[in-house]
């Protein structure tokens, strides 16, 4: 209004003046909240306002032979992607689909669908070829940069965040391939993600591996008597979980540390135990709030507790100091939330990243209880044997895949998991098992062989010289 004339009313004076006003005073505001946020809470300011963009020549540094990041940035109706190396640098632009938008919608209703996207075939079609179509729109490009085997590290931009790029389909052939012989990506890559490369670039520069980490695993009850007791109409919901009791059992098989069901899987508990882990494990319930981010929720066994109520929030974790290499979030929803277009997606896991976590296992959609264990179960030796953490995962995906039928092929039950962060392996391979050591020894085999050749070449010299000698 203002603009539009050469001159203003006396009113309108005052009226813009006290806009200014308003102005400059919001702007102090603004200003003092940063201060006060940067005082109060130095890690949050660095982490979201004063985080220095990571070098190319740094990240290179840091990535291993094998390894290529591919960080996606949208640029109108274009994708604009990257890909990294230890001793390259790409960069795509490539025409964005018109029916982009469309595939990654049924994509994702198919892969978080209840049962009836189980037994249809037409479903089954819908996802390979929604499958299909996004690997020829974000992948396909690249494609002759990637060699199989590269360990893949994603840096997602919006929704894409939503997708575990393991389901992505190099090819299908409709009517004739099903869920358990599908061309998956996860066939030929280990992949992970990152919210940035900067925030990937940092938390892969922290908590080398150590040769016994300890764990927390807590596996709580759910007794609708007890539920009864919760201000939280939801607890009341929550069903009991069958298999998380011997998900834990199976953890404590191959890890030692402290486990914790029942009446002892308490939130209060679990604030106690959790900064003196090294790996943490939670084997529960949880609710995504995408509206409210800092109230999602984990939930743990209701008990009498005059502080606590048995619901842990995003937001809570932020007071936490965790010194966890990992943190393994077995629970519904823990990794989907709001995709902010620059920072990835705001979620339960982005608290564990904040309390010092540097990487993080958690769930697209809803678990299936029994398909998590045999994931889980698998994806702990793994880590045990050493194997990295995308690798670990991927292991315990594919041997699930092995031995499941067609239906329970369905990457509803296998594909829910995805690994943010640092990859590298949470427990150091003893000497006697390492690669090392077989090299050490095949090296003096090599040595020894040699030293015996040469031997024999002087003995048989020496001989010869000898019978010259007398034949002289």
């Amino acid at each position: 209004k203002f603009h539009q004339k050469k001159s203003l009313t006396e009113s309108e004076k005052a009226q813009f003046k006290q806009f200014k006003l308003k102005e400059f005073e919001f702007r102090e505001q603004l200003e003092q909240f940063f201060v006060d946020l940067e005082k109060h809470y130095p890690k949050f300011y660095d982490l979201k306002y004063k985080l220095p963009v990571v070098q190319i020549e740094n990240l290179q540094n840091q990535l291993q032979q094998g390894q290529k990041l591919i960080s996606y940035y949208e640029l109108d109706n274009h994708w604009v992607v990257f890909v990294v190396t230890s001793d390259e640098l790409h960069m795509k632009y490539v025409v964005k689909d018109r029916k982009e938008r469309n595939n990654l919608h049924q994509l994702l209703e198919v892969l978080g669908g209840g049962n009836d996207y189980f037994y249809s075939n037409e479903l089954q079609r819908s996802f390979g070829e929604a499958s299909h179509a996004l690997y020829k729109s974000w992948i396909a490009p690249i494609a002759s940069l990637i060699e199989p085997e590269d360990e893949l590290i994603i840096v997602p931009y919006g929704q894409m965040a939503l997708v575990p790029f393991e389901v992505l389909l190099a090819s299908f052939n409709p009517g004739v391939d099903r869920y358990h012989n599908m061309d998956y990506m996860i066939l030929d890559h280990a992949i992970s993600y990152a919210n940035s490369a900067t925030l990937w670039s940092r938390s892969s520069a922290l908590n080398l591996a150590n040769d016994k980490p300890k764990v927390l695993a807590i596996a709580p009850s759910f007794d609708p008597d007890q539920a009864k007791e919760s201000v939280d109409t939801m607890y009341q919901k929550l069903a009991p979980l069958y298999w998380t009791q011997g998900e834990l059992q199976n953890i404590k098989e191959v890890f030692s540390g402290t486990f914790l069901t029942g009446t002892q899987a308490s939130e209060a508990q679990f604030k106690a135990s959790a900064e003196q882990a090294d790996i943490l494990h939670i084997a529960s319930h949880a609710i995504a709030q995408d509206d409210k981010p800092l109230y999602s929720k984990i939930y743990f066994t209701q008990v009498e507790d005059s502080l606590e109520d048995g619901i842990l929030h995003t937001y809570e974790l932020y007071n936490l100091r965790l010194k966890a290499k990992l943190a393994v979030l077995s629970a519904c929803k823990t990794g989907y939330g709001k995709a902010i277009q620059g920072e990835g997606v705001l979620n339960i896991a982005r608290g564990f990243f904040y309390a010092g976590c540097p990487s993080v296992v958690m769930s697209l959609w809803n678990t299936n209880d029994k398909s998590s264990s045999i994931i889980m179960q698998s994806f702990y030796e793994a880590l045990r044997q050493g194997k990295s953490k995308s690798q670990a995962l991927r292991q315990a995906k594919l041997d699930y895949l092995s031995e499941a039928s067609d239906i329970k092929s369905h990457p509803n039950f296998w594909a829910q998991f995805i690994a943010n962060g640092d990859m590298r392996p949470v427990q150091s391979v003893p000497f006697y098992q390492s690669y090392k050591l077989w090299l050490v020894l095949g090296m003096l085999l090599l040595m020894v062989i040699i030293w015996l050749i040469f031997k024999r070449i002087l003995q048989n010299t020496f001989k010869m010289n000898k019978n010259s000698a007398k034949n002289a």
